[in-house]
């Protein structure tokens, strides 16, 4: 039995759990080896980090591209941590527009695993990170995006709905979202 894991409506077999997944978390505990510091503990390090960050959000009369760029100086040391390489980018999407990404894992068949999407919140509000919209100055440092090629509701379009209706509307979208 694994502590911390609930099988809601029994999703996973028994077997699955008990055998399978338990031998699997430990071989990919056994690969961290003993000489890295575990993702939670550095993770931890970074707390610092994100109550500055959160802080300098809420000063009033701060500069949104100023806000953005400490984000994601922010987002990239937490995608290091985790295991993922910093590689922002756009991806040219089946409605012929392009969507920022700050990261992408790809299958070994080259098909999209994974994007790691932004979400931006300038007022540092806590609010779902879902229900963002997007901003234009998430594109800036792409000179190839421009909103003017955005569908007609892109800056009003919540994460939430550019993900779903969007990203997973693709012929071959990524298998997941962060």
């Amino acid at each position: 039995m694994l502590i911390g894991i609930a099988n809601e409506n029994e999703f996973y077999a028994a077997y699955y759990l008990d055998a399978i997944l338990t031998e699997d978390l430990k071989t990919i505990a056994s690969e961290v080896g003993t000489n890295q510091e575990p993702p939670s503990q550095a993770l931890g390090r970074l707390r610092g980090d994100y109550f500055r960050l959160k802080t300098r959000t809420q000063t009033i009369n701060i500069d949104k591209t100023e806000i953005l760029g400490q984000q994601r100086q922010f987002f990239r040391q937490v995608l290091e941590v985790l295991g993922y390489q910093w590689e922002p980018g756009l991806k040219w999407l089946d409605n012929d527009t392009l969507l920022p990404i700050l990261a992408e894992v790809r299958q070994s068949s080259g098909m999209p695993n994974l994007w790691v999407l932004e979400g931006f919140n300038p007022t540092g509000e806590p609010l779902d990170i879902l229900s963002l919209e997007f901003d234009p100055i998430q594109g800036q440092d792409f000179p190839e995006f421009r909103v003017d090629r955005s569908p007609e509701n892109w800056l009003n379009s919540t994460l939430e709905d550019i993900v779903t209706d969007v990203v997973f509307g693709q012929n071959e979208p990524p298998a997941g979202c962060y």
